[in-house]
């Protein structure tokens, strides 16, 4: 039972939040943000159509009812294809109490308004420009911030980011840059699941803190960062990083299915995404539009370090510094290997075990592919919300059988402590190369590992008393359950189901990780008892 609430829990970090209702009109309200998104996304809008005018003129309507002085930026930019695109972006301008100038540079956030010719664009990226709107007015009413803010607004992203490029690779970019302090882009890849800031610059850790510190649901961990990297996925927020900006990158990705077809309509839009972009928009722009010039200037220093990060709860953000990770990983391996040698010496485990306990891992991330394979084949295609849940229960079930099928397996040739044992040298041995290949993933092993080493340790030399090992597995597991089952939920959702065989390993490896570190609750009383296994002949 306190296993499962603690999952149930870990998951809410997966899910939008419930959009809250606006106390005055200096908060964001949702149903107005959802008006405009209704008559921005009633109809496909691609640059250059006529519905794509009927937009840009709503938005330069709306601008103006709020006092913004709109400027129309065009752009004649060439296309992978070859041929020229003219897009159009909008540029409002809000005037901060302190002035502008270069050493009092503006805060931009950015949406795009254009959609794919296929559909009407009511998450990608209506919701991102109606969260800017809607941001506009709320402060436009509660007083103006010290700095700028400027509200960027483009055209022909789906294109190819062309009103990004026509933007800062023109006259008009060279000048516009000089203003800018920071950038935060709201994008979409589905209709729903939380607001998550997928994507931010080199040298990021005082960004972070600040994004902690000021947005009410900080949704973010630094694997996420660290992949992006690697993919050949683009945004808008690539131009401004190329320009030499620094700023945070957010986008919703549930319902992926929906991610470009005529699917993302207004009726689909989650209202809690949309709301989380809202409250993270007005949070942040009021945040860093009241940062003084030399707070400013720290947070853009180089000097920063990257940092790791992660969710324990929707509002609480893990942050520390990426130097940390080796000494960090160092400390658990010393910890490890002498949490392991302590059991060998009280024989506790043995070697053949240990060998035994690691076939059957090998077995399970062997078998588990091919099962959830068959049974990929037995459903069609996600194509609605509770479809995907179900398709992903019913491989997160599957995986976890096969996995503790085989952890129990032949346990007359393998102990309890075996199994733990093998737990910990498996994720000690993945840090490795995640450290050095995608170090802001190195959480998902550093701490389930350490966690798990600190409770098999205590278990060993405190009495078996059962409520006593049960809350000490308890705690040891909360890492685990914290970190890599909402992980495993992202990861899917990513990275999408049709590679759900592939990546059904990762829940072989979190379903072992559990097994191991819950393991002595579990186990005859005797297993992790040294006192028992004294006068037992060597193995």
């Amino acid at each position: 039972m306190g296993l499962s609430a603690a999952i149930w829990f870990a998951l809410q970090t997966t899910n939008a939040p419930s959009p809250a209702e606006a106390k005055s009109d200096s908060d964001f309200s949702n149903s107005r943000a959802m008006a405009h998104v209704r008559a921005i996304a009633s109809e496909t809008h691609p640059a250059g159509s006529k519905a794509n005018e009927r937009v840009r003129q709503y938005l330069i309507d709306e601008l103006s009812r709020l006092g913004l002085t709109t400027e129309v930026q065009t752009a004649n930019v060439v296309r992978r294809t070859g041929s020229v695109q003219t897009v159009n972006n909008l540029i409002a301008r809000m005037k901060g109490s302190a002035g502008g100038g270069a050493d009092h540079r503006a805060i931009m956030l950015a949406a795009h308004y254009d959609s794919v010719a296929g559909g009407p664009g009511a998450a990608d990226d209506t919701a991102g420009v109606a969260a800017l709107l809607e941001t506009a007015r709320a402060i436009k009413v509660a007083g103006m911030p010290k700095r700028d803010i400027i509200f960027l607004i483009t055209d022909g992203e789906e294109m190819g980011l062309l009103g990004a490029r026509g933007l800062f690779e023109g006259i008009d970019g060279m000048a516009l840059k000089p203003q800018i302090a920071l950038a935060i882009n709201f994008e979409a890849r589905g209709t729903a699941g939380p607001s998550i800031m997928f994507e931010t610059a080199p040298h990021n850790l005082s960004f972070i803190r600040h994004f902690a510190a000021a947005a009410p649901y900080p949704i973010a961990n630094s694997l996420s960062y660290d992949v992006y990297r690697l993919l050949p996925n683009d945004t808008d927020f690539t131009i401004f990083r190329w320009a030499g900006l620094k700023g945070l990158n957010f986008a919703m990705i549930g319902n992926y299915y929906y991610y470009h077809t005529k699917n993302d309509s207004p009726e689909n839009l989650a209202a809690g995404s949309l709301w989380h972009h809202g409250s993270a928009a007005l949070s942040l722009a009021r945040h860093f539009a009241n940062l003084s010039d030399d707070e400013i200037s720290s947070l853009l220093t180089d000097d920063q370090p990257n940092a790791v990060y992660f969710n324990l709860t929707p509002t609480i953000l893990a942050i520390y510094p990426a130097a940390w990770v080796w000494p960090l990983t160092i400390l658990q391996f010393i910890l490890t290997t002498i949490t392991l040698i302590h059991l060998k010496r009280r024989r506790l485990i043995a070697v053949i075990g240990i060998a035994g306990a690691a076939a059957r891992l090998t077995l399970a991330l062997l078998i588990t592919p091919l099962a959830v394979f068959g049974l990929m084949h037995m459903f069609s295609p996600a194509r609605t919300p509770a479809a995907f849940n179900l398709q992903l229960a019913f491989i997160a079930i599957l995986s976890t059988i096969i996995t503790l099928s085989f952890a129990m397996e032949f346990r007359r040739f393998t102990k309890g402590p075996d199994l733990a044992a093998t737990g910990l040298l498996l994720f000690s041995l993945l840090s490795i190369p995640i450290n050095i290949y995608v170090p802001g993933g190195s959480f998902l092993t550093l701490w389930p590992t350490l966690f798990a080493t600190a409770g098999l340790f205590a278990i060993v030399h405190l009495p078996p008393l059962t409520w006593l090992r049960t809350m000490i597995c308890l705690l040891a597991a909360l890492p685990a359950v914290l970190m890599l089952v909402p992980m495993d939920k992202l990861i899917f959702t990513a990275l999408t189901l049709p590679l759900a065989p592939i990546l059904s390993c990762v829940m072989v490896l979190t379903a072992w990780m559990l097994i191991a570190t819950l393991a002595p609750a579990v186990a005859p009383g005797n297993s992790f008892n040294p006192a028992r296994q004294t006068d037992s002949p060597k193995p």
